[in-house]
């Protein structure tokens, strides 16, 4: 009998309740919002989350240099290691039979070019032919082609500097005979550098080109600064990453930083 009441009593206070719990409405002003938990970060919190990147220096001037004919390398100056300017001699081949032929060939246009001259007022008497002035006149044109062709020849007697920088390898030594195209000296620019990384596709919400960044070096633990110079036009789908182009600014004197060194940027 006391179950019984018990269970009556339960049932009506459950009756009793359940018309106001209806009506009153939910508060959701203490929930969790979850768009905002799954909201990505913005591009600002991006910019802050940003983290260094590794580099390599390399130079923007580098070139192996190449006989233009097959002579005997006759005088190179600069030793691996050594710093030379622009225009400066850097390879010097043995040229003398290039350059007597150019010789004989300018002499051969001082005649050919006087007998033009002669045969035009031998025509004016007709006393010669046009024929005659006509041969004479293309005489004078193949001679004007030799000489033109030697005096390309001779230019390549001389290997000079095309830009200030310093010799990383000699490809041949003096008194060695080379052929034409053949390497003999390798040179690179030490002042003009600039620093290749990989970064972060989603960065470039924020980098753009001129972007300051420092670059600690790993050999000399010495810091230089740079700006981005260029950017790559694609970005590779797997990795998400993008490569980018830093140029350094000018070491200071007590400053050492060499092409094949790495490192680590920050950006600012």
């Amino acid at each position: 009998m006391n179950k019984f009441v018990s269970l009556l009593t339960h049932s009506f206070l459950l009756l009793s309740i359940a018309p106001a719990m209806a009506e009153t409405p939910l508060d959701t002003s203490k929930l969790p919002s979850l768009a905002n938990s799954n909201t990505a970060p913005d591009a600002t919190q991006q910019h802050t989350q940003k983290s260094p990147v590794r580099g390599v220096v390399r130079s923007t001037n580098e070139a192996t240099l190449s006989s233009g004919l097959p002579a005997q390398i006759q005088n190179m100056p600069f030793q691996e290691g050594m710093s030379f300017k622009k225009g400066e001699l850097l390879v010097q081949f043995n040229c003398d039979k290039q350059q007597a032929e150019y010789r004989a060939a300018r002499e051969a246009i001082k005649v050919k070019r006087n007998t033009v001259n002669t045969n035009k007022e031998l025509q004016k008497f007709e006393s010669i032919g046009q024929f005659e002035l006509t041969a004479s006149i293309a005489e004078l044109n193949q001679v004007t082609a030799q000489a033109q062709a030697l005096a390309s020849e001779v230019s390549h007697c001389s290997i000079k500097a095309p830009y200030a920088g310093q010799v990383k390898e000699q490809l041949a030594l003096r008194y060695e005979s080379v052929t034409a195209g053949q390497p003999v000296i390798s040179i690179i620019d030490t002042q003009n550098l600039e620093v290749d990384m990989v970064i972060p596709s989603h960065w470039l919400n924020w980098l753009t080109v001129n972007t300051n960044f420092s670059f600690s070096v790993d050999e000399t633990r010495q810091s230089f600064t740079g700006k981005i110079a260029r950017i790559s036009p694609s970005v590779n789908p797997v990795s998400k990453t993008v490569k980018v182009i830093g140029q350094l600014l000018p070491p200071e004197t007590d400053q050492l930083i060499l092409p094949g060194m790495s490192g680590t940027a920050h950006f600012e």
